[in-house]
C-alpha cells in the first residue's frame, strides 16, 4: 500500500477502517461469485446454440432478443432498483441467469429464446445494480475515493483470476459431459451467491422515499442538466456496444480464421482463459496508472488502441495468430477500461439516480448491438462498425478530457441530501489522488499531500 493511501487510512475513524477491510471482501466474494457463474457458460453460449444446429444468422437472433430483453425489460428493472433496493437487484440478477441456465438445457428454439430473454434481464442487473451497491456503500461509509478505486480494481483482477480458471474448468467439463455442462455448474455458483448476498449484504437504495415515476423524472432532469453525464453515457454506450458485439462475434471470427466448419475444432475454453488473463492483466496496470496520470489522458491512449485492434479481422481475415494476438490485446484494453470507466461514472454520475442513468447509459449501447446483429453483416463489416464506435467513443473521451470534474456540492452523497447539512468533519477523508480532473495533473501530487497535511 502505498504512503497517500496509508496517510487516508490514517485520516479515518477506526469504524470507517473496519468498514474498509470488510467492504472489501464482502463484495469482492458476492460479486466473484456471480463472475464465476457468468464466465464459466461465457465460452461456450455460441457453441451450445450451433450444437442444437443454428446458423449464425438465428444465433445472432438470439443474442439480438437478449440484448431486446435487456433494452425494454431489464432498463426498467434496473432502474427500480434505486427506489426498491440495489442488493435485491443483485439477487434478482443470479436469479434470471439461473432461468437461463436451466432453459439453454433444452435443444428447443423457442426454449432457448426465452431463456435469452432472461438472459437479458440479467444483464441488467448485472450491468448497473453491483456496482451501484459498492458506491452507495462506499459513500455511505465517506471513504475515499482512493478506497473506492482499490476495491474496483480488487473486483476485476479478482474477476479475470477467476474467469481464468472457469475458461478452464469449461473446456474440461465439455470434454467429459456436453456443452450444457459449464451451465449447469453455473447454477451452483449462482446460488452461492444469492445466499451470501443475502446474509452479508446490507440493502441500500437512491431514495426509497420517492415514487419510482420521480426517480426515472430525476434522472432524465439530471441528464439533461449535465452534459458531462451525457458525454460519459456515450462514451460508455460505445464501448460497450463494441465489447459486446466482439463477444458475440469471436467465436466465428476465430473459426473463419482457423478455417473450421465444425465448434469443436477450437478449445473455445482454453481461449477464452487467455482473454481472461490478458483481461486480468489490464485490470492490475489500472490502480498504479491512475494514481499518475488523469484517467482521461490514458483513456485517449486505449481508445486509439481498440480502434485499431478491432480492424485486425479485417486487414488480415486469415490469419488465426494475429488476430488472436489482436483479441488478447483487446482484452487486455477492456481490462484496464473497466475499473476506469466505473471510477469516471463514480464522479460525473449523482449518487441518487444512479441505477436509473447507469441504465438510461445502456438504451443507445443496446441499440447499436442490436442494430449490427440483426443487420446480419460479413464479419468484416461488423468490425469496421466496431471501429467506428471506439474512434466515437475516443472523441467523447477527448471532450471529458477538458471537462471540470462536479466539485462535492454538485454531486453529494444521499445522506447530505437527505440531512441537509454535510458529515461531521471527523469522518471526512482527505481527497483521493486518483486523477481524473483536467486540472488535476497541474498540481503535483505531492503538493496537495503537504498542503493536506499540513492543514
Amino acid at each position: 500500500m502505498t504512503d497517500s493511501s496509508n496517510n487516508e487510512e490514517r485520516a479515518m475513524p477506526a469504524s470507517s477502517l473496519s468498514f474498509l477491510s470488510q467492504l472489501n471482501w464482502v463484495y469482492l466474494v458476492g460479486y466473484l461469485f456471480a463472475a464465476a457463474g457468468d464466465n464459466l457458460y461465457g465460452s461456450y453460449r455460441y457453441a451450445l446454440l450451433k450444437s442444437y444446429g443454428m446458423s449464425r444468422s438465428i444465433i445472432e437472433v438470439m443474442y439480438v432478443l437478449g440484448y431486446a430483453s435487456s433494452l425494454l425489460f431489464g432498463t426498467v428493472a434496473a432502474s427500480l432498483a434505486d427506489v426498491y433496493g440495489r442488493r435485491l437487484a443483485c439477487i434478482l440478477c443470479a436469479v434470471f441467469f439461473i432461468i437461463m441456465s436451466v432453459l439453454l438445457n433444452i435443444p428447443i428454439v423457442w426454449v432457448a429464446l426465452i431463456a435469452n430473454l432472461a438472459w437479458g434481464v440479467a444483464h441488467a442487473f448485472h450491468a448497473t445494480a453491483f456496482e451501484a451497491w459498492l458506491i452507495q456503500e462506499h459513500r455511505n461509509r465517506l471513504l475515499g475515493d482512493q478506497i473506492l478505486a482499490q476495491i474496483f480494481q480488487h473486483a476485476y483482477v479478482g474477476t479475470g483470476i477467476v474467469s481464468i480458471f472457469m475458461g478452464i474448468s469449461a473446456q474440461l467439463l465439455v470434454e467429459i459431459s456436453s456443452y450444457r455442462a459449464p451451465f449447469n455448474l453455473s447454477i451452483v455458483f449462482f446460488v452461492a451467491m444469492i445466499i451470501f448476498v443475502w446474509n452479508f449484504w446490507p440493502e441500500n437504495y437512491g431514495n426509497k422515499k420517492v415514487q419510482p415515476t420521480t426517480t426515472f423524472t430525476s434522472a432524465s432532469e439530471a441528464i439533461r442538466a449535465d452534459y458531462r453525464i451525457v458525454v460519459v453515457g456515450i462514451c460508455s454506450a460505445l464501448n460497450e456496444a463494441s465489447i459486446h458485439i466482439f463477444i458475440t462475434e469471436w467465436t466465428p471470427t476465430l473459426n473463419h480464421a482457423n478455417g473450421s466448419i465444425g465448434a469443436k475444432d477450437l478449445p473455445y475454453g482454453y481461449i477464452f482463459a487467455i482473454f481472461m488473463a490478458f483481461d486480468m492483466i489490464g485490470s492490475l496496470v489500472f490502480y498504479p496508472l491512475a494514481k499518475r496520470i488523469q484517467v482521461q489522458s490514458y483513456m485517449i491512449i486505449i481508445s486509439v488502441l481498440t480502434s485499431i485492434v478491432v480492424l485486425i479481422p479485417v486487414l488480415v481475415p486469415k490469419s488465426f495468430i494475429i488476430i488472436l494476438s489482436a483479441f488478447a490485446i483487446y482484452e487486455f484494453c477492456i481490462g484496464l477500461y473497466r475499473p476506469s470507466m466505473a471510477i469516471l461514472r463514480s464522479v460525473y454520475i449523482p449518487n441518487e439516480t444512479r441505477t436509473t442513468i447507469m441504465s438510461y447509459m445502456r438504451v443507445p449501447q443496446l441499440i447499436c448491438t442490436i442494430i449490427v446483429l440483426l443487420g446480419h453483416f460479413p464479419l468484416s463489416t461488423v468490425y469496421i462498425l466496431c471501429c467506428v464506435f471506439n474512434v466515437l467513443a475516443l472523441i467523447c473521451m477527448i471532450t471529458l478530457r477538458t471537462a471540470p470534474v462536479p466539485n462535492r456540492h454538485e454531486n453529494m452523497d444521499e445522506r447530505e441530501a437527505l440531512l441537509d447539512e454535510p458529515p461531521s468533519p471527523l469522518f471526512q477523508v482527505k481527497k483521493s489522488p486518483i486523477r481524473v480532473s483536467s486540472s488535476a495533473s497541474l498540481i503535483p501530487q505531492d503538493d496537495i499531500n503537504e498542503s493536506t497535511h499540513t492543514k
